[in-house]
Protein backbone atom coordinates (compact mmCIF):
# COMPACT_ATOMS: atom_id res chain seq x y z
CA UNK A 1 0.00 0.00 0.00
CA UNK A 2 0.89 3.88 -1.01
CA UNK A 3 -0.38 6.67 1.03
CA UNK A 4 -0.74 9.30 -1.76
CA UNK A 5 -3.23 12.71 -2.02
CA UNK A 6 -6.71 11.62 -3.25
CA UNK A 7 -8.22 14.18 -5.56
CA UNK A 8 -11.80 12.70 -4.89
CA UNK A 9 -11.64 12.58 -1.03
CA UNK A 10 -9.56 15.98 -0.52
CA UNK A 11 -6.98 13.79 2.12
CA UNK A 12 -3.88 11.46 1.85
CA UNK A 13 -5.13 8.31 2.06
CA UNK A 14 -3.79 4.47 1.61
CA UNK A 15 -4.19 3.42 -2.11
CA UNK A 16 -3.42 0.07 -3.98
CA UNK A 17 -1.61 -1.09 -7.07
CA UNK A 18 -4.39 -2.99 -9.77
CA UNK A 19 -3.86 -4.05 -12.89
CA UNK A 20 -6.52 -2.71 -15.76
CA UNK A 21 -6.89 -3.80 -19.02
CA UNK A 22 -6.70 -0.80 -21.43
CA UNK A 23 -6.19 0.15 -25.02
CA UNK A 24 -5.15 2.96 -26.58
CA UNK A 25 -3.89 4.67 -29.88
CA UNK A 26 -0.19 4.74 -31.15
CA UNK A 27 -0.08 6.40 -34.24
CA UNK A 28 -3.75 4.90 -35.83
CA UNK A 29 -2.73 1.14 -34.18
CA UNK A 30 -5.15 0.19 -31.28
CA UNK A 31 -3.09 -1.44 -28.37
CA UNK A 32 -3.96 -2.85 -25.14
CA UNK A 33 -1.65 -3.38 -22.42
CA UNK A 34 -2.12 -4.33 -18.79
CA UNK A 35 -1.64 -0.80 -17.04
CA UNK A 36 -0.95 -0.42 -13.46
CA UNK A 37 -2.58 2.44 -11.28
CA UNK A 38 -3.23 3.34 -7.75
CA UNK A 39 -6.56 2.66 -6.60
CA UNK A 40 -7.97 4.84 -3.34
CA UNK A 41 -9.19 2.06 -0.74
CA UNK A 42 -11.94 5.10 0.50
CA UNK A 43 -13.57 5.88 -2.83
CA UNK A 44 -12.00 3.48 -5.09
CA UNK A 45 -11.32 6.17 -7.49
CA UNK A 46 -8.11 5.99 -9.72
CA UNK A 47 -5.03 8.09 -8.45
CA UNK A 48 -2.99 9.72 -10.83
CA UNK A 49 1.00 8.23 -10.46
CA UNK A 50 3.57 9.47 -12.66
CA UNK A 51 5.73 6.73 -12.35
CA UNK A 52 3.54 3.91 -13.02
CA UNK A 53 1.97 6.34 -16.19
CA UNK A 54 5.52 6.19 -17.41
CA UNK A 55 5.58 2.56 -16.91
CA UNK A 56 2.64 2.03 -18.93
CA UNK A 57 4.01 4.05 -21.46
CA UNK A 58 7.27 1.95 -21.97
CA UNK A 59 4.99 -1.32 -21.76
CA UNK A 60 3.01 0.31 -24.80
CA UNK A 61 5.74 1.27 -27.02
CA UNK A 62 7.77 -2.22 -26.21
CA UNK A 63 4.40 -3.50 -27.68
CA UNK A 64 4.07 -1.14 -30.58
CA UNK A 65 7.98 -1.45 -31.07
CA UNK A 66 7.69 -5.73 -31.01
CA UNK A 67 4.68 -5.36 -33.72
CA UNK A 68 6.29 -2.58 -36.33
CA UNK A 69 9.39 -4.45 -35.44
CA UNK A 70 11.37 -1.68 -34.41
CA UNK A 71 14.82 -0.50 -33.13
CA UNK A 72 14.80 -0.04 -29.28
CA UNK A 73 16.08 2.67 -27.51
CA UNK A 74 19.28 0.69 -26.25
CA UNK A 75 19.65 -1.14 -29.58
CA UNK A 76 19.83 2.48 -31.22
CA UNK A 77 22.27 3.48 -28.69
CA UNK A 78 24.44 0.09 -29.33
CA UNK A 79 24.64 0.94 -32.83
CA UNK A 80 26.02 4.63 -32.55
CA UNK A 81 28.48 3.27 -29.56
CA UNK A 82 29.50 0.15 -32.03
CA UNK A 83 31.29 3.04 -34.08
CA UNK A 84 32.35 4.99 -30.64
CA UNK A 85 30.09 8.20 -31.98
CA UNK A 86 28.38 10.61 -30.01
CA UNK A 87 24.37 11.32 -30.55
CA UNK A 88 25.63 15.24 -31.99
CA UNK A 89 28.33 13.44 -34.62
CA UNK A 90 25.89 10.42 -35.72
CA UNK A 91 22.81 12.35 -35.66
CA UNK A 92 25.20 14.87 -38.26
CA UNK A 93 26.14 11.84 -40.11
CA UNK A 94 22.45 10.93 -40.57
CA UNK A 95 21.37 14.28 -41.73
CA UNK A 96 19.18 14.63 -38.56
CA UNK A 97 18.70 16.72 -35.59
CA UNK A 98 20.88 15.87 -32.21
CA UNK A 99 17.38 16.23 -30.65
CA UNK A 100 15.77 13.81 -32.71
CA UNK A 101 18.50 11.04 -31.66
CA UNK A 102 18.22 11.80 -28.32
CA UNK A 103 14.41 11.59 -28.29
CA UNK A 104 14.90 8.04 -29.94
CA UNK A 105 17.33 6.82 -27.46
CA UNK A 106 15.28 8.35 -24.92
CA UNK A 107 12.22 6.13 -25.74
CA UNK A 108 10.19 8.16 -28.06
CA UNK A 109 9.06 6.14 -30.70
CA UNK A 110 11.39 6.49 -34.12
CA UNK A 111 9.51 6.84 -37.99
CA UNK A 112 9.57 4.08 -39.64
CA UNK A 113 12.50 5.71 -42.25
CA UNK A 114 14.33 6.47 -39.09
CA UNK A 115 14.03 3.06 -38.21
CA UNK A 116 15.54 1.67 -41.47
CA UNK A 117 18.49 4.07 -41.62
CA UNK A 118 19.49 3.01 -38.20
CA UNK A 119 18.61 -0.83 -38.83
CA UNK A 120 21.27 -0.32 -41.72
CA UNK A 121 24.23 1.17 -39.71
CA UNK A 122 24.51 -2.27 -37.98
CA UNK A 123 26.43 -2.77 -40.95
CA UNK A 124 29.99 -1.24 -41.44
CA UNK A 125 29.41 -0.96 -45.29
CA UNK A 126 25.76 0.56 -44.68
CA UNK A 127 27.89 3.32 -42.41
CA UNK A 128 30.22 3.84 -44.98
CA UNK A 129 27.56 4.58 -47.86
CA UNK A 130 25.38 7.14 -45.04
CA UNK A 131 28.69 8.99 -44.55
CA UNK A 132 29.66 9.51 -47.94
CA UNK A 133 25.98 9.89 -48.89
CA UNK A 134 26.03 12.60 -45.89
CA UNK A 135 29.72 14.19 -46.00
CA UNK A 136 28.46 17.85 -47.02
CA UNK A 137 26.91 17.90 -43.40
CA UNK A 138 30.55 16.65 -42.01
CA UNK A 139 33.06 19.35 -43.09
CA UNK A 140 33.56 20.58 -39.54
CA UNK A 141 33.70 16.85 -38.08
CA UNK A 142 35.07 16.71 -34.82
CA UNK A 143 35.99 13.59 -32.54
CA UNK A 144 34.76 16.04 -29.07
CA UNK A 145 31.43 14.49 -27.78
Amino acid sequence: MVEKFCPECLNFTECVPVLKEKTYDVRGEKITIQAEYLKCNLCEKIIPDRKMQERNYDRLYSEYRRRKNLLTPDEIKQIREMYGLSQRQLSKALGWSHATLSRYENGVLQSINHNSEMALLKEPFNMLRILEKNKSNLTEWNTRK
